[in-house]
């Protein structure tokens, strides 16, 4: 498998490979192609935190880390926000968007981003060190039911980033 920087060249593919893996994607609401498209064309679009799987020229896999930002009162702070991830189906569970991530985290961590939020399942995210965000008392700016709560997540990249660090992460990206 070679992991490469997503080139913005292939943005109408990417974006079909999305919507086709997130049909059978345990959680998805449809519009997540639309929502690489949003960033891809927006200031917080990252290219080095894009990155595409391959194997014999096919796309296997997607990662999609952007700029977001934590508020609190009139205080803005800049962090990041990790999805969509996606993996061909016949492919899930060989650990190609495991590698993804790790390769996204440590290009972030390269280009001196300190922390990084997701929406996502705390079993599959927690091996990458993401912990629920209201432990560090940051929400998000969607309404979340209490039993989902530890599912909004956050992973200092840098220890000690979010200490004291509290207020609302936009993981909706609307404003873009």
């Amino acid at each position: 498998m070679k992991i490469e920087q997503f080139n913005s060249n292939q943005l109408d593919q990417i974006c079909l490979f999305v919507k086709t893996a997130f049909q059978t994607a345990e959680v998805a609401d449809g519009s997540e192609q639309d929502m690489v498209k949003r960033i891809v064309n927006s200031n917080r679009y990252i290219p080095e935190l894009t990155l595409v799987a391959t194997e014999d020229s096919e796309t296997v896999g997607f990662v999609l880390i952007c700029k977001t930002y934590i508020t609190n009162g009139d205080k803005s702070t800049e962090t990041l926000n990790l999805g969509p991830v996606a993996v061909k189906q016949s492919l899930r569970g060989k650990g190609i968007g495991s590698e993804l991530i790790r390769t996204a985290i440590e290009n972030a961590k390269h280009l001196g981003y300190k922390s990084v939020f997701l929406a996502g399942n705390t079993s599959f995210y927690s091996r990458f060190g993401f912990t629920p965000s209201i432990n560090f008392g940051i929400k998000c700016n969607v309404p979340v039911p209490d039993e989902l709560l530890p599912n909004i997540m956050a992973l200092e990249i840098q220890k000690g980033t979010l200490k004291n660090t509290n207020g609302i992460v936009d993981l909706t990206l609307e404003n873009i």
